[in-house]
């Protein structure tokens, strides 16, 4: 497997917890759950919810990846991403604030290119 496809598969890993985490809140809010219609329609509006963050998360995947792919970065590129997700896996049983500053190093390129 690939860098490209190895944080790819990764970033959609993270996107399908985000959209089943947002389906059971639905569920927990949907106090007619026990109608069917109404089960139908928690999971249309789920699947509508999940292709949507899909398709926004690929977007912004292919946005941070053309970012670090700049030709002035010479250190901070895709390598480096796939190297500090690396040490974030390594060292996210130590601290459960590791997992979630993931996120973090995902997006600070385009916060950086989107201040300026």
């Amino acid at each position: 497997m690939t860098m490209k496809e190895s944080l790819r598969q990764r970033w959609n890993a993270s996107t399908k917890c985000l959209a089943n985490e947002l389906y059971s809140q639905l569920a927990q809010s949907d106090d007619t759950k026990s109608s069917s219609s109404s089960q139908s329609r928690l999971d249309s509006a789920a699947s509508l919810l999940s292709n949507a963050i899909s398709n926004i998360s690929n977007q912004w995947l292919d946005r941070v990846e053309s970012l670090y792919n700049e030709p002035h970065r010479a250190y901070h590129n895709m390598t480096h991403v796939e190297d500090v997700l690396a040490s974030i896996d390594f060292l996210s049983w130590t601290s459960t604030e590791a997992s979630s500053s993931s996120s973090t190093c995902y997006m600070n390129p385009v916060a950086e290119k989107d201040a300026a």
